[in-house]
């Protein structure tokens, strides 16, 4: 179930569900669970078909593009199932660099969901590109796992558009966090 959460700066952010912390039984969250912490193959399998629908349907099947991923508060960290997803999902899309984020996190920074900041300042003090020059004018699909407040996510587009000349297409998120 794709939810259409907003459009910033003319870049729709697609949910594919949401994100239910307090209930631990909910499918869809334990799939997010599993995505990011074990690198599940059925969450993959899962999130790979729900995110093949929305880039056929948003026409991104025919011109490469780049992937990014919001990093993880954790610098150096990165979610475990985000390698295997991007892989599958190249078998039917043209994207342009498989192994490697395009976004990094330059310090850790205390989860929103732990008191840390939330401000979008905040978050783009702490992130910035690979691959600069590849980039500019070149189109990228941006990838998170879960939002609150979305700030970390906005950053993140802010950085691509403004510093790095990017075309972001489109951000898909595995899940919208409901409380």
């Amino acid at each position: 179930m794709a939810i259409k959460v907003e459009i910033y700066r003319q870049v729709p952010i697609i949910a594919l569900g949401y994100y239910l912390p307090e209930n631990k039984k909910d499918a869809h969250t334990q799939l997010i669970s599993s995505f990011k912490f074990q690198g599940n193959p059925d969450a993959v399998k899962h999130f790979v078909g729900l995110t093949r629908e929305i880039l056929m349907i948003d026409g991104m099947d025919g011109a490469p593009f780049f992937v990014a991923t919001v990093p993880s508060s954790t610098a150096k960290k990165s979610h475990k199932g985000f390698p295997e997803y991007f892989r599958e999902l190249g078998s039917s899309f043209p994207i342009k660099n498989l192994n490697s984020n395009l976004l990094y996190r330059t310090e850790s920074k205390q989860p929103a969901h732990l008191g840390g900041p939330r401000d979008k300042a905040a978050q783009i003090a702490t992130l910035n590109t690979r691959s600069c020059d590849r980039i500019e004018g070149q189109a990228v699909i941006l990838f998170d796992d879960v939002i609150a407040s979305g700030n970390s996510l906005k950053a993140s587009i802010d950085l691509l558009l403004d510093n790095k000349k990017a075309i972001v297409k489109l951000a898909i998120i595995m899940g919208k966090s409901k409380r």
